[in-house]
C-alpha cells in the first residue's frame, strides 16, 4: 500500500527550526566572544550550559531531519540514495563535533579555549544550515506529497 511523504511540509519544517537554532547559535557566538571591557570575564559555566543546550537541541534537530527528510530524499529522484547518504555523513560529523566539544568542557580547561571551540562551532553549524537551505532550494521540495511504493 502506498504512503504519502510530504517534501513542502518537511522543507518549511527544517527552515522553521533552523530559525530557532540560527538564534541560538548567534547567542552562543555573543557569549563566547570576549567583551571589550576589563570588568567582562568568560562564564565558564555558562558556557558549559549554553553548550550543552546547543548540543541537545541540534541533535534533536539531526534525528527529526533523518526521519523526514531521509524519508522524501529517498523517494525524491535518482539522486535519493545518495542525498540520504550524504544527509547522515554530515549529520555524523557533526555528532563527533558536539561530542568533542562537550569533552572539552567537561575536562575543564582554559575558558578562553572553551569559548574559541564554542565560537568555531557555532559558526560551522551556521555555515552548514546555510549550505542545507540552499540543498532545500524551492525546486527541490516544491511537492505537495509525492507517494511512496512499500515493497
Amino acid at each position: 500500500m502506498p504512503s504519502l511523504v510530504f517534501p513542502s511540509l518537511v522543507r518549511d519544517e527544517v527552515l522553521e527550526q533552523h530559525v530557532e537554532l540560527r538564534g541560538l547559535l548567534e547567542r552562543a557566538i555573543v557569549d563566547a566572544t570576549p567583551q571589550r571591557s576589563a570588568s567582562s570575564e568568560l562564564d565558564s559555566e555558562g558556557l558549559g550550559a549554553t553548550a550543552r543546550e546547543l548540543c541537545a537541541r541540534f541533535r534533536a534537530h539531526l534525528a527529526f531531519e533523518e526521519d523526514a527528510l531521509a524519508r522524501v530524499f529517498a523517494v525524491l529522484d535518482a539522486w535519493g540514495p545518495e542525498r540520504v547518504r550524504n544527509l547522515h555523513d554530515d549529520h555524523a560529523r557533526q555528532r563527533q563535533e558536539f561530542d568533542a566539544l562537550l569533552g572539552m568542557f567537561e575536562s575543564g580547561g582554559d575558558v578562553e579555549l572553551l569559548a574559541v571551540a564554542l565560537r568555531n562551532l557555532a559558526v560551522d553549524l551556521l555555515r552548514d544550515m546555510e549550505e542545507e537551505e540552499d540543498r532545500l532550494g524551492v525546486g527541490l521540495m516544491s511537492a505537495d506529497s509525492l507517494s511512496v511504493e512499500r515493497r
